[in-house]
């Protein structure tokens, strides 16, 4: 059985003044543990996309399954994981109560051991008890990938996470990011802008068409694992981006042909 199982998908949506017509009739299959990432012109419903898998969007017509079971019934079970470009954290908690948040929502309360063993896990452990106000950027992001992780989702899915982070700081969290996937080998949906992140992190790229958003092209990386996080810039490397950048140009035209 195919975990993630997205059938048909289509979704329109109304604004004020008009309908807008974000996804046509999108078939895409990922496997439990694979890492795929979303690439495609801005606009062209990457983010809508992921909102349908996580249950927080209802598709016109189509469907998404999680190992069988309807993403609301997965939604249900608190056990899809939402990292977004911002952290999103509660400034008022510390960073093991904002971990704890979903789990209290979900009406579990985590030891404290649980909340340790993660935050040392996602390297954020000598910080339990800072305030958000106390951290960077990157660590920010850090809390908000334990708060994801603690009820141990049967996916994860981020959006842009890395998006808002200085390029040093960016390069950093895609290495730890991609620790931490090869020692739990969660299946993770991933959208970003930067081909560079999709090539380095990803097993799969799948790119967008413009809006409204369709499978343009669908990528196995060819990149083999594991990757070294400072040796990025290999003939291998340059040759795929290349080829990502071309279809993205392609979407780019399109995108300029329809309008």
């Amino acid at each position: 059985m195919t975990y993630i199982a997205i059938k048909d998908l289509s979704l329109t949506y109304q604004t004020k003044t008009k309908s807008v017509h974000a996804l046509s009739h999108i078939d895409l299959d990922i496997e439990e543990g694979e890492f795929v990432s979303l690439i495609g012109p801005s606009g062209c419903g990457k983010s809508t996309l992921l909102s349908t898998i996580g249950a927080l969007l209802e598709p016109t017509s189509g469907s998404v399954t999680i190992a069988g079971q309807t993403v609301q019934e997965v939604r249900k079970q608190r056990k899809i994981g939402n990292v977004f470009q911002e952290a999103r954290l509660l400034p008022w908690r510390t960073v093991g109560a904002n971990i704890a948040y979903l789990s209290e929502l979900a009406g579990q309360r985590p030891r404290q051991s649980e909340i340790q063993e993660i935050a040392d896990f996602v390297g954020i452990g000598a910080f339990l008890n800072s305030y958000p106000h106390e951290l960077s950027g990157g660590m920010r992001q850090r809390v908000s990938l334990c708060r994801a992780m603690i009820l141990d989702p049967m996916v994860l899915l981020m959006d842009e996470p890395f998006g808002a982070l200085d390029a040093i700081t960016r390069e950093k969290m895609q290495v730890e990011l991609l620790r931490i996937w090869e020692e739990t080998k969660k299946t993770i949906v991933f959208v970003t802008h930067a081909i560079d992140e999709a090539a380095y992190l990803s097993d799969r790229i799948v790119v967008m068409s413009a809006r409204p958003g369709r499978i343009q092209a669908d990528y196995v990386n060819p990149l083999v694992r594991p990757r070294e996080p400072f040796g990025r810039q290999t003939h291998e490397t340059s040759d795929f981006q290349s080829v990502l950048h071309g279809e993205l140009m392609r979407a780019e035209t399109e995108e300029r042909t329809d309008a």
